[in-house]
């Protein structure tokens, strides 16, 4: 990876062989699993869904870490990134 030799054959055929973006069930206002069954990756026919393609950000955090270093007090979450794009400083 060092000269680049082969890296964008490598990056065009892991992009073809994966799968696209899909759709993702919105919880917001749901009960605990009443939107989504996260095991199969089906979705209810009413539940919210947020589109790849929309404009807004969206994501949810799936992991969070916290007191990495007993010096400092310090707080880490990891984010899966559903629509949009994150921009440094966002709330």
């Amino acid at each position: 990876a060092m000269t680049n030799f082969g890296v964008q054959l490598f990056l065009d055929a892991f992009m073809d062989l994966g799968v696209p973006p899909s759709p993702r069930a919105a919880d917001v206002g749901a009960a605990q699993g009443e939107a989504a069954d996260f095991t199969s990756g089906e979705i209810a026919q009413d539940a919210d869904t947020v589109a790849p393609t929309e404009e807004q950000f969206s994501g949810f955090v799936f992991k969070l870490q916290a007191n990495l270093d007993p010096r400092h007090r310090d707080r880490l979450a990891f984010i899966r990134v559903c629509s949009g794009t994150f921009e440094k400083g966002m709330r």
